[in-house]
């Protein structure tokens, strides 16, 4: 399969599994989906506290938070699963997550599995308000999961792993009594993303080893800063290259673009006299190393963006 339809194929499984997460039992009257209006909390007449304003940090712990209530549940007897409570204080009351909690426990309880694992998000930008009480976030969020029986927590065996690709989604919130709650998350467009924690930290990898490889060009082929920036494996190919020419004046690498990341790989691409490079990173160790870099295809083009 080629690398581009595996990739496409890989984005489509992990989409679809966010929708299965979040697809419960459908409600075909549209009016019993609308989240109730917040109250005040107040039935004193007291003065009201400050409303909590929804930062990207607590908009992206709701959202783990609101998988957290299906993926963290321990073991427990299918009968036992406490349907009304789970999501209480994460998703709105009557709201589209409340009734996918609700229809993902139903699911469990009848047929004895549930997904179990955890979520990561971070948000991509600030949240922005929809309403008076209302606001919208952009996340990027992975969820690393398996399917396993209800009870005893243990994986069915037969079941593959899905994806943990890194996908945006779209998450709606609702201020009800001075506390954000998640009412509603979508997938969005376009479906790939890396998130910032991610991206800042292959960034200076990046950094890094650009600067290591232009040393490598004026030294004629000197590898040892470079090694330590990249994969064993690539380390061994850069060892294997036979000395060269130094450049007086290497090109410089420019524009870096990072495409789609899972947990432990990123591919992205830069600029580089005209053409693209390509490179790909791999966890090692908690550093982000180069596992491959260059011009990949055995005719590269010049690009647009790089001119």
């Amino acid at each position: 399969m080629a690398a581009a339809t595996t990739r496409a194929f890989a984005a489509f499984l992990a989409a679809a599994l966010l929708l299965t997460a979040c697809t419960g039992a459908e409600n075909t009257d549209p009016t019993d989906n609308a989240t109730p209006a917040p109250s005040n909390g107040n039935e004193n007449n007291d003065p009201a506290p400050d409303p909590v304003e929804l930062d990207a940090e607590t908009a992206a712990a709701l959202l783990v938070a609101r998988f957290e209530a299906v993926y963290g549940l321990p073991p427990t007897p299918a009968d036992e699963l406490d349907i009304d409570a789970a999501g209480e204080g994460i998703v709105a009351p009557g709201s589209r997550e409340a009734e996918r909690i609700a229809g993902v426990l139903t699911q469990a309880r009848e047929r004895g599995v549930i997904d179990r694992g955890d979520v990561r998000a971070e948000a991509l930008s600030a949240p922005t308000a929809t309403g008076g009480d209302q606001a919208r976030a952009t996340l990027c969020m992975s969820q690393d999961v398996r399917t396993t029986h209800v009870d005893t927590g243990e994986e069915v065996a037969e079941a593959p792993a899905p994806p943990d690709d890194w996908l945006r989604v779209e998450a709606d919130y609702v201020r009800v009594d001075d506390q954000w709650l998640v009412s509603e998350i979508t997938a969005a467009s376009p479906a790939e993303c890396v998130p910032p924690s991610i991206e800042n930290a292959v960034t200076e990898s990046w950094e890094a080893f650009t600067a290591a490889w232009r040393e490598w060009e004026r030294t004629g082929g000197d590898v040892d800063e470079l090694v330590d920036l990249v994969t064993e494996d690539h380390a061994a190919i850069l060892r294997s290259f036979p000395r060269f020419d130094p450049v007086d004046e290497p090109a410089p690498q420019t524009d870096l673009q990072l495409h789609r990341a899972s947990r432990t790989s990123v591919e992205g691409d830069w600029c580089r006299l005209g053409k693209l490079e390509e490179g790909i990173w791999q966890l090692v160790d908690g550093a982000w190393l180069v596992s491959d870099a260059g011009q990949f295809g055995t005719e590269p083009q010049e690009d647009p963006r790089c001119t």
